[in-house]
């Protein structure tokens, strides 16, 4: 994944500098750039995520369906996807589900979120706390 963001990232610079290849300038600028935007992984959301909501990763990962589970794992998707673009996929193979599942769980926290100013506040917050601990 982090290989195809690179090319698609060489192949739009490529095309906004109007440049006819890649110079090593072009590319030096690009690495930097991807070492000031790296996103958090998964492992990072997740421990974060167990912590503020003080559960275990294993409970985050596990199978249970009990509320005060299910609204942090919820969370955890939502948060992985919509504000750090992992993809569904990969989040749904982290926490052995399916993708579907995972766009299940941002559907009902992006829905939440417009109902419940609280669970707004939570995402914000684990956000930032994320952004922090880099």
């Amino acid at each position: 994944e982090d290989l195809e963001e690179l090319v698609a990232r060489v192949y739009t610079a490529k095309h906004t500098e109007n440049a006819r290849c890649i110079d090593s300038g072009i590319m030096r600028k690009l690495l930097n750039n991807r070492r000031t935007q790296r996103r958090p992984s998964l492992v990072e959301i997740c421990r974060v995520t167990s912590k503020y909501f003080g559960i275990t990763i294993r409970e985050l990962k596990g199978r249970s369906r009990q509320q005060g589970i299910v609204f942090p794992r919820h969370v955890f998707m939502y948060i992985a996807h919509q504000l750090f673009d992992h993809r569904v996929q990969k989040i749904g193979l982290f926490l052995c589900r399916d993708h579907s599942t995972v766009l299940h769980g941002c559907h009902v926290i992006r829905k939440k979120m417009t109902l419940e100013p609280d669970v707004e506040k939570h995402v914000s917050l684990l956000k930032t706390t994320i952004h922090k601990q880099r």
